[in-house]
């Protein structure tokens, strides 16, 4: 049995693979089985799995066959999965070299339930961007510190430097606390590795945060999309409906209610840097972005006390959100921001 298994759905990435495969395959960590999981990928990334697979023994290639999404592949891995720890790691992402001897000597030596590391955003011109961060070890030893680990990772508004990234693949996990766990579809609802950990953490007891950076995940600054559909924005509402639902269940005291706030600012923080860079006219634009910002689910951002705490630019963006002034928006994102939306 490996000591880890490493699942990576595969789809459209071929000019990417080999940069991902190759830093799993030459970890300094040998102890490993790699899951490839095709996920009816249409270009030359399936023949490029199976010609890894037949030089390196600790490779499995499974062929879907249909395509059904991120989420979905991944559930296929854990079906194969054998080793006694899993982690994820996206197609075009890459790992450093000696993550999982770093991570796998925390896992076995505190007797750790998830030990999560932290990543840096690497763009198409090799130009990376790292987020800022508590660079101390950071423990959570009972159930209750777990479900603290939850809202911090809700929550990037408040809790800037503890803040933990929910994607999946910056965290190693023993494999029998998400044996029976399932990964939602993110064409159904947006963010399938925060639902994946709303599931998960509240029924955990020890996780270590560590401050080694060692997750590379690339973005592509040339290909960053100015338009949102409106299947995309409806995925991301029904995420926080749901979040709404049972975060009072989790934490019956109302400790959520903060972490929920940053969060839905966060997400329309998003949406509306979308809906100013459309390419509709300036009087649907403006009216497209009020009625966004008359969503009941604003409501809670609007009359929540917490805002106070929020810096002065969150508090002039939530200030008119509140009053509808849409020509704030549109200038911020496309003037003050350059075109991508990226903050020089």
């Amino acid at each position: 049995m490996p000591k880890i298994s490493i699942i990576v759905p595969v789809y459209g990435v071929e000019r990417y693979l080999k940069r991902c495969i190759d830093s799993l395959i030459n970890q300094t960590f040998k102890d490993i089985e790699i899951i490839l999981v095709d996920d009816k990928s249409p270009d030359k990334c399936p023949d490029m799995c199976d010609e890894y697979a037949l030089k390196d023994k600790r490779i499995q290639v499974i062929h879907k066959e249909q395509n059904e999404g991120l989420g979905f592949a991944r559930n296929t891995g854990l079906e194969f999965a054998k080793g006694e720890y899993i982690t994820f790691v996206d197609s075009d992402d890459w790992v450093e070299t000696d993550t999982y001897n770093i991570v796998l000597d925390e896992c076995t030596s505190n007797n750790l339930d998830i030990c999560f590391f932290r990543h840096r955003r690497v763009d198409d011109n090799g130009i990376s961007y790292q987020d800022i961060f508590d660079k101390s070890i950071l423990d959570f030893f009972t159930n209750e510190d777990a479900k603290q680990v939850l809202l911090n990772m809700i929550d990037n508004t408040t809790h800037k430097t503890s803040n933990i990234f929910c994607s999946v693949c910056c965290a190693v996990y023993k494999k029998t606390i998400i044996d029976k766990l399932k990964f939602h579809s993110e064409r159904d609802m947006a963010s399938e590795d925060l639902l994946f950990h709303l599931e998960l953490l509240p029924n955990v007891s020890r996780i270590r945060i560590l401050p080694n950076v060692l997750y590379n995940y690339y973005f592509n600054s040339n290909s960053i999309s100015t338009t949102f559909g409106q299947k995309k924005l409806n995925r991301m509402i029904k995420l926080l409906d749901y979040l709404k639902t049972e975060l009072p269940i989790i934490f019956p005291n109302g400790e959520y209610k903060d972490s929920l706030t940053g969060y839905i600012l966060m997400t329309f923080k998003v949406i509306l840097r979308f809906e100013s860079w459309s390419n509709i006219s300036l009087l649907a634009k403006r009216k497209r972005i009020k009625d966004v910002c008359s969503m009941e689910i604003c409501q809670l951002l609007y009359s929540s006390s917490t805002v106070k705490k929020y810096s002065m630019k969150d508090k002039l963006i939530v200030f008119c959100m509140k009053y509808r002034i849409s020509l704030f928006f549109i200038i911020l994102y496309n003037v003050i921001y350059n075109k991508y939306g990226i903050k020089k």
